[in-house]
Parts: C-alpha cells; sequence; structure tokens
C-alpha cells in the first residue's frame, strides 16, 4: 500500500489480547484487518483472504505465516505475500504497526472502504 494512501496510527486492540500465537480480528467501516502476534512480532494484514473472502485469523500463524481456513491459500504476515505460486494480485495489504505502552496502533488507509464491496 502506497504510504500517501495512509491515515494516522488508530489504537486497535491491547497488547494483553493478543498474546504469542494469536490473532483477532478489528473492522474499522468496511475494513477487516487482521492482527498477529508471532515470534514476540505484532503484525497487521487484510483479514479477508483475496480467494473466497474468509477471515484468515481463523486460521493459526505459525512461523510468521497464516493459511486460510477455507482453502488453505497461504501467506506470509510480514509482507503480505501470497506463497503457495507468484501471483502479486493474490498479497494481503500489510499495515503498520507500533506499539505504544500496551497499545498496538495500526496505520490503516485514510478511505476505510472495502474496494472488493463494489
Amino acid at each position: 500500500m502506497d504510504e500517501s494512501q495512509l491515515g494516522p496510527f488508530r489504537h486497535l486492540a491491547n497488547l494483553q489480547d493478543l498474546v504469542e500465537g494469536s490473532s483477532k480480528m478489528v473492522v474499522v467501516d468496511d475494513l477487516w484487518i487482521g492482527l498477529f502476534n508471532t515470534d514476540g512480532t505484532i503484525h497487521a494484514v487484510d483479514a479477508r483472504c483475496p480467494h473466497a473472502g474468509a477471515a484468515l485469523t481463523k486460521g493459526t500463524p505459525v512461523d510468521g505465516t497464516i493459511s486460510c481456513p477455507v482453502h488453505a491459500w497461504n501467506f506470509r504476515l510480514s509482507d503480505g505475500k501470497y506463497l503457495d505460486e507468484d501471483c502479486s494480485d493474490c498479497d494481503l495489504a500489510v499495515y503498520p504497526v507500533r506499539i505504544i505502552g500496551q497499545k498496538i496502533e495500526v496505520q490503516i488507509p485514510a478511505d476505510t472502504t472495502d474496494s472488493r464491496a463494489d
């Protein structure tokens, strides 16, 4: 995602809500954001699988990846890369994360309308 499209950081969760190996979905307007804690790092990515729209937060993060619980598509959490084949249109959007005290803040798009809803 182009930095010029991003809005301010927003408080979406607290660290105690996202223990190691867990995930949480946060909905902001039309945008589904998946928060994942893997290997001590918090990742924020598009929570919908681009294939069938399944909630990726229903999967379990393993070794920095998430697998779609419906059709087992695999994505790297650090950059959203679809891992099963070369398909850049299948990559997930990734959002910058910062931790302020116990707050997980995510820089999400200024426009939170999901383009897939059209």
